[in-house]
């Protein structure tokens, strides 16, 4: 007997290191420009830059690899990552007259 194993489409990931899509807060993995990183969303197209020089892996791409990647990169929309688990920070304050204390 031969197990069948289905392999389904990987819907994205939640894991928001990075930073996940500000509309379905996923992210399908990094593309390279050379050294500039970028995370995408590819059922909304868009990206967001996470750095440059980061990994080494880009180094190791081939001509038309690396050609794919920007090609690729090029129909995503630049958007600003979400990080749904980043505690939110209040700003800081100039004015030292409204102190509690």
């Amino acid at each position: 007997m031969t197990d069948i194993i289905v392999n389904f489409p990987n819907e994205g990931s939640r894991d928001d290191y990075f930073g996940v899509c500000p509309i379905c807060q996923r992210q399908n993995g990094m593309l390279n420009d050379g050294p500039d990183h970028w995370f995408v969303c590819n059922t909304h197209v868009t990206k967001w830059r996470v750095g440059s020089n980061l990994f080494s892996a880009w180094q190791h791409l081939t001509d038309e690899q690396l050609f794919g990647q920007r090609d690729k990169l090029t129909r995503y929309r630049a958007v600003k990552e979400f990080h749904p688990m980043k505690p939110k920070t209040a700003k800081p304050t100039d004015d030292l007259d409204d102190l509690p204390f």
